[in-house]
């Protein structure tokens, strides 16, 4: 299992990317890297990288696994807010988490400064999930769930409307999402 910890009081640091293993998580719990400017978000793991979105310093970041070393690599900079995160195919998704944010695209081999934008003025973008089909990701600001094809759009498609859309699955027929009100809920749309 991997995943950010934007607070770690457990290890009194700032923001960690931890890893564990299933079968034994609290006899195995090992921080892959640790930064007091890191606010991670986001993670997703390959054979060969762990990646993670991270607010703190406006980067996708990525390290080699399976132990990282400590020393993470900036996959892309200057990305305004990086929160959702997707690997599909080869290539890393993320999206741009501001009003009029993005969604964004690189090789998984890299891109320098110039990642493919796939789709732009989102309003805060932030859930991301990606297959044959497309990208499809929620807007928390407007309370949309949207879809655009792999190469991209300039018209977004609406799939769904609801109150504070957050997190977002694909299965193969349908796109499921969270709605994180007080109430909550998990709901569903047709493709």
């Amino acid at each position: 299992l991997y995943w950010a910890a934007t607070n770690n009081s457990f290890l009194d640091q700032t923001g960690t990317i931890l890893r564990c293993a299933t079968v034994d998580c609290a006899g195995t719990l090992v921080p892959l890297v640790t930064g007091a400017s890191f606010i991670p978000i986001v993670v997703q793991v390959d054979p060969s990288f762990v990646y993670w979105t991270d607010l703190g310093t406006n980067q996708v970041l990525r390290c080699k696994l399976p132990s990282c070393g400590g020393n993470p690599q900036v996959f892309a900079n200057n990305q305004n807010s990086p929160s959702g995160l997707a690997l599909y195919g080869g290539s890393v998704y993320w999206t741009q988490g501001v009003d009029e944010g993005g969604i964004l695209r690189c090789p998984a081999s890299g891109c320098g400064t110039a990642p493919t934008t796939l789709a732009t003025e989102q309003a805060n973008p932030f859930g991301l999930a990606v297959d044959d089909s497309g990208v499809y990701w929620t807007n928390i600001n407007d309370g949309t769930v949207k879809h655009c094809p792999l190469d991209g759009c300039s018209k977004p498609t609406v799939l769904a409307t609801t109150e504070a859309p957050f997190a977002i699955a694909l299965d193969a027929l349908s796109v499921y999402f969270t709605s994180s009100t007080t109430r909550g809920g998990v709901l569903r749309v047709a493709k």
